[in-house]
């Protein structure tokens, strides 16, 4: 608790596009006869080829569609009204005068269009009004191809719910998940492996990841293949398990710059497990923000098929099955549209001319000639950067350009690099093999010429050719902010990663920062600052910061010492480091030849990234308070914007997700201490009502009528915070105050208060700094600023507040071990239901049924729990105790009986009882417990039933 420009012309067209054999289909990559076989048209089948399959789609529909053609390649179909570019990434430039440029072509209903030939494009130079390669001034264009990798990515949900059972449908559903995953056996591209997951759903506990990602298709098929001998999973959670399976798919590839996602649903119902129309609402925002392609298959069944088609991306995407015995056909037809999704994705590398100026632009065009003499078109322009180009078009190949892999820095600045990677030194990479006409150079690409052949090598060790090492000053120490900081080296030496304050969280930026210290002889000038980062295969990406150093370094300051603010997607598990100090002007004192000041002094060092996942997911419940005249409602979407500001910066997260609630909670008690209470209590039963995601935090944004008595907020503490049986716990409520939020959202992740003030109750007794300050310098990523170690905690009663490197540990360990099971991991089962009881000191008490488990120890001196029907007893259990954030209510939890609706009444009695793990529970939890729980008998009408599907 805390007291207080694009070109287009419609048309339509059937087009047939046949690739030619030999080079052409090598320089396509993908599109040749090495693709899956294709043996009916997709989307439009002839009648006596449907098999049981309908579509149902409008006129307007598109379809895309691929037959087999005796090995010469698929023949592609199309009908559509207009195509267009979409996901043009700005040309990479590759000097001297080349240009690569990747760009994905649909239909304007958001369909695929996989089959373009090199005729279909033109790549027009804006400067000249013409088409690269034309005129006098040389250049040109490669042949149009599918990008040498990228990620593929599909999640299969499979409703494997007591109606799929009962028609006798296991098998068939199985067999057609099977099929699908045949047909996408065959990538695009030979470097691109397509990973695969597994979901079966169907009540909202009996969701489970059969398989997580993985790109061996054995193992993939073994586990559809395990789901023949598993048994019914209840009702269908549709919507529920469409939001954490689209999750799953989202976040997989997410970092990757060219990737596709698909998501395939099978399902013969509708959504029977409550707050359908929240969750249908949750789902519907979902697909509107995802990038991955989504379909449905239906099977015949009670339920309305156009709120099945409303999931898809586009009406295409939805199959409408009305016999089982057609499921194979229907996910093959799936798999040939994802298929052609993943072949709509081109790159066309280019030879420019252009060698003044700052910035020019190019023009792609994509026009096709229908045989009705229709010409849909579509043409996006894109400015490069001119400045690095020298217009030397006769050292430019096009198709090396197009097809090679590119080294390339922060600025879209590349260059060929080597055709193999192998480790090498110890700090660094070496090369392997060129392509022919190229050598390997000393910065590890490849560049025009004669050199080492096969298996030999010429690449220079790490660092050879930096400048000389800076003389009179050495590094002091070096540190690591994502928010809190982490230190990396002091006192001359390495902190391992093991003995470090605090986690470094992966796909989050990071702010390296390193001061200096100064020998007396030293004479004021420029020095070079050189931070590298390797990847886990050892491939190097530097970053330099260089300033004129004529005093001490002051770490109060970001510009008082060297900093390097690196990117989130090289902050990956297996990342190392180095730091080194370089002269930059040879002529100034102290510039001898000299090994450089380098952390560490020979290889690098493990910059310790953890390899867990970090997503927070954050509901925010505007409260509607309703107190004699005044009627006022928590501005929930007002505040959303900086409660996201300030929890990213202070939570250790990759990504956050703070969603609106759509109907506020009304609320109509005065906010006394038990007000208080009667809502954190309502809004944890509206909760489990709307079948919240175990995942997902709740809270209730309170714009209170009267006073609050000096409260805040309140919140859950609970025993497990990062259990999924602590589902209903993550919830908590308080006033429109980012100070309230991020405090009362870290109770529910389990932390404490901290002592500061004097008046914090229930206290940490491990916080480890004095007075409650945070201990290290805190940093906002955002706004770049820096935070006294001598704030205090948010966790503490007192102002100028920050996150402490050991609270940003406290939070990582629960975020980390929710997000590892609510993608994979545990889930409840029909029988995990606990009671859950509030009780204040006067004895007033709330009691309500919820999913749940109760994890817990034993604690000799507090009361048992047991359940009666008049005076007989019918069962008495174990629960465990706990205190709400305002460190005086009583929380209890118990596991539910079976017998319970023979119940009367509920006593408690002195005796052994189990109680929870003590480490998670304010020090208030054991006191004399007959003094604190004066209740000894509530009637269990007084328990309100929550619905359990």
């Amino acid at each position: 608790m805390l007291k207080h420009s694009r070109i287009r012309n419609t048309a339509r067209l059937s087009l047939a596009a046949l690739l030619a054999t030999g080079c052409g289909i090598a320089e396509l990559d993908g599109l040749s006869g090495d693709g899956p076989d294709l043996d009916d048209e997709d989307g439009l089948l002839a009648p006596d080829d449907t098999e049981g399959v309908d579509e149902d789609l409008p006129d307007s529909a598109s379809s895309t569609g691929e037959v087999d053609d005796q090995g010469a390649g698929p023949q592609v179909e199309f009908d559509f009204d207009c195509i267009k570019i979409d996901r043009a990434e700005e040309p990479l430039i590759v000097p001297p005068a080349g240009l690569r440029v990747n760009f994905r072509v649909r239909d304007c209903n958001g369909d695929p269009v996989p089959a373009l030939s090199p005729s279909d494009l033109k790549v027009i130079n804006d400067e000249k009004g013409e088409e690269f390669g034309t005129g006098n001034e040389g250049g040109g264009i490669s042949d149009l191809g599918v990008p040498s990798s990228y990620g593929l990515y599909s999640v299969i949900a499979l409703d494997m719910s007591d109606s799929i059972f009962k028609r006798g449908a296991v098998d068939h559903v199985l067999d057609g998940a099977l099929e699908y995953l045949d047909k996408i056996a065959v990538s695009p591209s030979p470097d691109t492996i397509h990973e695969v997951a597994v979901v079966a759903f169907g009540r909202p506990e009996a969701f489970e990841v059969v398989q997580s990602f993985t790109g061996d298709h054995a193992e993939a098929r073994a586990a559809i293949e395990s789901l023949r001998d598993s048994e019914s999973r209840g009702s269908t959670d549709l919507y529920g398990a469409y939001l954490q399976s689209l999750e799953m798919v989202e976040e997989r590839g997410a970092e990757q710059a060219l990737s596709e996602r698909f998501f395939v649903v099978l399902t013969d119902g509708t959504h029977e497990s409550g707050n359908e129309a929240y969750l249908r609402d949750q789902a519907l925002a979902r697909k509107e923000d995802a990038a991955s392609n989504i379909y449905v298959i239906g099977i015949e069944g009670n339920y309305d098929a156009e709120k099945l088609a409303e999931l898809t991306t586009t009406s295409e995407n939805f199959v409408h099955v009305d016999d089982t015995l057609a499921l194979q056909n229907a996910f093959s037809r799936v798999a040939k549209r994802v298929d052609a999704a993943s072949r709509s994705n081109y790159v066309v590398g280019v030879c420019s001319p252009i060698a003044l100026g700052q910035q020019s632009s190019l023009t792609i065009e994509v026009r096709l000639d229908g045989s009705d003499g229709s010409e849909p078109t579509d043409a996006v322009t894109l400015p490069y950067n001119v400045a690095p180009l020298n217009g030397d078009v006769a050292s430019c190949n096009p198709y090396d350009i197009a097809h090679s892999q590119l080294a390339c820095d922060d600025e879209g600045i590349c260059s060929l690099a080597c055709v193999e990677m192998t480790c090498g030194c110890d700090a660094g990479i070496k090369c392997g093999t060129c392509g022919e006409g190229s050598m390997c150079s000393e910065d590890n690409v490849c560049v025009p010429g004669e050199g080492p052949g096969p298996g030999e090598d010429s690449c220079a060790e790490d660092g050879d050719n930096d400048p000389p090492g800076a003389v009179g000053i050495e590094i002091g120490e070096i540190e690591a902010n994502q928010g809190v900081g982490v230190t990396l080296m002091r006192d001359d030496s390495i902190v391992e990663p093991a003995n470090r304050n605090a986690p470094i969280v992966r796909n989050r930026p990071v702010t390296v920062r390193a001061s200096w210290s100064l020998e007396s002889s030293w004479q004021p000038r420029e020095v070079l600052a050189r931070l590298r980062l390797y990847d886990a295969e050892g491939l190097a990406t530097v970053f330099d910061d260089s300033r004129t150093i004529d005093a001490a370094s002051q770490f109060d300051r970001l510009d008082g010492s060297f900093f390097w603010q690196i990117p989130a997607d090289l902050i990956q598990p297996g990342s190392r480091y180095s730091v080194s100090l370089h002269e930059i002007d040879e002529t100034e004192p102290g510039t001898s030849p000299a090994p450089p000041a380098r952390v560490p002094e020979i290889g690098s060092s493990d910059l310790g990234v953890r390899n867990d996942h970090a997503k927070l997911h954050v509901t925010l419940v505007p409260v509607r308070h309703q107190l004699n005249d005044c009627d006022q409602t928590g501005d929930a979407a007002g505040m959303r914007e900086v409660f996201h500001a300030a929890m990213y910066a202070q939570y250790p997260v990759q990504s956050l997700e703070l969603a609106v609630h759509p109907t506020p909670y009304t609320f109509g008690q005065a906010l006394t201490r038990d007000g208080w209470t009667s809502l954190v209590s309502g809004l944890a039963q509206q909760r489990v009502a709307d079948n919240a995601p175990a995942h997902t935090f709740y809270y209730g944004v309170v714009r209170a009528c009267g006073s609050t008595q000096g409260i805040g907020g309140v919140g859950f503490v609970p025993w497990n915070a990062g259990s999924v049986g602590s589902a209903q716990y993550r919830t908590s409520v308080g006033l429109e105050s980012v100070r309230v939020f991020l405090h009362e959202i870290g109770h529910n992740h389990g932390r404490k208060h901290v002592a500061c003030s004097g008046s914090e109750a229930g206290v940490d007794p491990g916080y480890p700094h004095p007075g409650g300050v945070i201990g290290v310098w805190g940093h906002d990523l955002h706004t770049l600023a820096l935070h006294s170690p001598q704030r205090t905690d948010f966790m503490s009663y007192c102002g100028n507040n920050w996150v402490s490197d050991y609270g940003w540990g406290q939070a990582y360990d629960t975020i980390a071990e929710i997000a590892g099971w609510s993608h994979q991991g545990p889930r409840l089962t029909a029988d995990d239901v606990v009671l859950t009881g509030l009780i204040s000191p006067d004895g007033r008490a709330i009691w309500w049924t919820a999913p749940g488990r109760v994890e817990a120890l034993a604690q000799a001196d507090a009361p048992a729990l047991e359940f009666r029907r008049g005076d007989e007893l019918i069962a008495s259990v174990v629960p465990a105790y706990g205190i709400l954030s305002d460190d005086q209510t009583l929380v209890i939890s118990a596991p539910l009986p079976n017998s319970f609706d023979e119940v009367t009444s509920l006593r408690h009695v002195a005796g052994p009882v189990v109680h929870s793990h003590q480490d998670h529970v304010h020090h208030h939890a054991r006191q004399a417990w007959p003094s604190v729980v004066p209740w000894a008998s509530t009637p269990t009408t007084n328990v309100r039933r929550l619905d359990l599907n």
